[in-house]
């Protein structure tokens, strides 16, 4: 009864409920004298203190296990009411689902307003499957040519944008025969290196070396990462 708990696996730890252990001592104490009272305070916080300090670690141990659970259901849930919307909505405002590759960062400015860029610059258009016996969801990717995402480089009127937008399109149309999937590096790094080093004098490229690292902040020099992330968009009519 003392002890406040959160249910949530990323939540503060277990702690002692301050308030209902001082109502439990004031009616335990009531009447008596000040140093009884003093002595049930201090063999009480003793007391919760132990049983606390073994639930911490019970609570802390469940919320290792439980936080990737969570992560997967909260994904799982996304991923399901995503796969609806993409039905619903084919007619009235189509979206799609692209799986993106190579996520860059940099300051660009565009009508003399800067802004911070973050954005794959390379997409490939994917669709979610249901499994009905299974009820799993699989992302696949669709029969349709990687994208080269650039438009923001062009728009923003960066030097060499529209070259390297045509130099990375030539080069996978030369690969066909290998195509672009985040689970082979080799797929995608000299694209992405090209476009580091031709859209920013001092750009660069990074391979992400821990899992969940995330992207640097936008900053005065393009930095291009290897990482990837699956997102819905508006789809363009073209």
């Amino acid at each position: 009864a003392f002890i406040r708990a959160s249910s949530d696996p990323d939540g503060d730890p277990p702690a002692l409920d301050d308030a209902a252990f001082r109502k439990w001592l004031n009616k335990t104490a009531d009447g008596k004298t000040p140093e009884r009272r003093s002595e049930l305070e201090k063999q009480g916080r003793a007391t919760v203190g132990k049983v606390l300090a073994e639930y911490v670690a019970l609570w802390k141990a469940w919320a290792i296990a439980e936080l990737p659970r969570r992560k997967t259901i909260a994904l799982y849930g996304d991923l399901f009411t995503l796969r609806h919307q993409l039905a619903a909505e084919e007619t009235a405002r189509p979206h799609e689902l692209i799986w993106g590759i190579g996520i860059s960062s940099r300051k660009l400015t565009f009508e003399r307003a800067e802004f911070d860029f973050e954005y794959p610059l390379l997409t490939q258009a994917a669709e979610i499957a249901l499994d009905e016996m299974t009820m799993s969801l699989e992302i696949r990717p669709r029969s349709t040519e990687t994208r080269v995402e650039l438009d923001a480089f062009v728009a923003c009127s960066v030097p060499g944008a529209t070259e390297v937008e045509r130099a990375a399109r030539e080069y996978l149309v030369r690969n066909k025969e290998h195509p672009v999937t985040p689970f082979d590096p080799a797929s995608f790094t000299d694209v992405l290196k090209l476009a580091a080093s031709n859209l920013d004098s001092f750009g660069t490229y990074r391979e992400t070396t821990e899992e969940n690292e995330p992207v640097p902040p936008a900053g005065e020099h393009l930095v291009v990462t290897d990482s990837w992330v699956l997102l819905s968009r508006p789809r363009s009519n073209n």
